[in-house]
C-alpha cells in the first residue's frame, strides 16, 4: 500500500529533472520531492536546494537505500535508462522514465520484466497524449462520429544548434541510442499509433544531411499499420522551420491537423460541391468540435503534469496508468524498425524479435556504426 504522501526521488539534475521536480511540486498533498542523485554530487545538491528536497547524492545507491523514497523518475540520457530503471525496480521503488524508454528492445523488456517481477510499476513519459488536442481527437475516433481513419501524415521539423550535440553523449549510437526520430520525435510517433493504430511494417530512409555525426538527423519513413492505414513521417533535427511538429488524419468524415505540445485542435470538414469538388463545411466542423470539447473539457493537468498526476493516483492505486512502459515500448519497437528498414533496404515487420540483431543493443552497433 501506498503512503499518503509518496516520496520521490530523481536520478539525474539536468533540466529535465528541474522539470519533473516542477511537475511533482503541483501535487503537494500527494507527494513530495526527497532527493536527487546526479554523477556530479554538486550539481544534484544544487537541484535539491531549489526543489526543496532533503538532499543531493552522487552516489545513486545511497539515494536508492532511502526508505522515505516509494517512487523515481529517471531523467538521465538514454544509454543510462535502462541501468538505473533496473537499479530503483531493484531497489523496491516504482519508476517514471523519461523518453526514449531505453535504446533498445532488449533493455525495455528487461525493464517490464523486473517491473512485473516485483510487482512495482513503470511508467514512460509520453506526454503528448495528455494535451487536450490529442484526447479530444482520441474521443472522437473512438467513438465512431468522424468514422475510421484513412489516412496519416507526421511532420517533424526541428532544428539544433552546434552546442546541442557537443554533449558528449550525443549524436552517437552508443550513447544516444539514435538520432532524430528516437530523442527528437519519440513524442509524434507515438501520437500517431496512439490514435491511428498499431505498426505491421515499416519501409524507411535516413541520412546525416546537417551535421558529422553518427545517427541520423532526418528520416523518411512509410508505415503501413495493422488495421490496413497508410501513415507518413518526416523528421529532422536540421531543418530551420520554427520547430514545426504537426500530425494530420484524414478520417471518413472529417480531418485533424493536431500541433502537439498544447496546440489546439483543428478539425476540417468537406461536402461535395459542383462536380464532386469538395467544399468546405464549416458547420459540421463546429458540430465535431462542441462535441469533442464537451467530451474532454478545458482545464486541469496537462502535458508533464498531467503524466506525474496520473502515475502519482497508479501509485496510490487510484487511477489506471495511462502510459505504461509496455506502451512506450512500442514507440521503440517502431524506432528500431525503422532503422532495420533504412541499413538493410525495404519493408520490415513488425515484431523485432529477440534473435533479430535490431533488438539488442550489441547488435544495433554492429549494423549501424560505421
Amino acid at each position: 500500500m501506498a503512503p499518503e504522501r509518496i516520496g520521490v526521488g530523481i536520478i539525474g539534475a539536468g533540466s529535465w529533472a528541474g522539470r519533473h521536480a516542477a511537475a511533482y511540486a503541483k501535487y503537494p498533498g500527494l507527494c513530495r520531492v526527497v532527493a536527487f542523485a546526479d554523477i556530479d554530487g554538486n550539481r544534484a545538491q544544487a537541484r535539491a536546494r531549489e526543489a526543496g528536497a532533503l538532499a543531493g547524492y552522487a552516489s545513486l545507491g545511497e539515494m536508492l537505500a532511502r526508505d522515505d523514497i516509494h517512487l523515481v523518475s529517471v531523467c538521465t540520457p538514454p544509454f543510462e535508462h535502462a541501468p538505473n530503471a533496473l537499479a530503483a525496480l531493484s531497489a523496491g521503488k516504482h519508476v517514471l522514465c523519461e523518453k526514449p524508454l531505453a535504446t533498445s528492445l532488449e533493455e525495455c523488456d528487461a525493464m517490464l520484466d523486473m517491473a512485473s517481477k516485483t510487482g512495482l510499476i513503470l511508467g514512460g513519459v509520453l506526454q503528448n497524449r495528455m494535451f487536450p488536442a490529442v484526447r479530444r481527437a482520441k474521443v472522437l475516433i473512438e467513438s465512431g462520429a468522424v468514422g475510421a481513419v484513412r489516412l496519416a501524415a507526421a511532420t517533424g521539423l526541428w532544428w539544433r544548434g552546434p552546442e546541442y550535440f557537443a554533449v558528449p553523449w550525443r549524436g552517437i549510437w552508443a550513447k544516444e541510442g539514435g538520432g532524430t526520430l528516437l530523442n527528437h520525435h519519440s513524442h509524434l510517433l507515438d501520437v500517431l499509433i496512439f490514435l491511428a493504430g498499431d505498426p505491421g511494417e515499416v519501409c524507411s530512409a535516413t541520412a546525416v544531411a546537417g551535421r558529422k555525426m553518427e545517427v541520423e538527423d532526418v528520416a523518411s519513413l512509410t508505415i503501413r499499420l495493422r488495421n490496413g492505414i497508410l501513415a507518413s513521417v518526416m523528421a529532422s533535427s536540421c531543418a530551420h522551420h520554427g520547430e514545426t511538429t504537426r500530425l494530420e488524419l484524414a478520417c471518413e468524415k472529417a480531418g485533424f491537423t493536431i500541433g502537439l505540445y498544447g496546440k489546439p485542435l483543428e478539425i476540417s470538414c468537406s461536402r461535395s460541391g459542383e462536380g464532386g469538388m469538395g467544399v468546405p463545411d464549416d458547420a459540421m466542423a463546429e458540430r465535431f468540435m462542441k462535441e469533442a470539447e464537451r467530451l474532454v473539457p478545458g482545464g486541469g493537468m496537462e502535458g508533464l503534469d498531467a503524466v506525474v498526476g496520473n502515475m502519482l493516483e497508479a501509485v496510490r492505486g487510484t487511477g489506471r496508468l495511462l502510459v505504461s512502459g509496455a506502451e512506450a515500448r512500442r514507440v521503440i519497437e517502431l524506432v528500431f524498425a525503422s532503422y532495420k528498414s533504412a541499413v538493410e533496404g525495404g519493408w520490415v515487420r513488425l515484431p523485432i524479435g529477440k534473435g533479430d540483431d535490431f533488438y539488442s543493443k550489441r547488435g544495433i552497433l554492429s549494423r549501424t556504426r560505421r
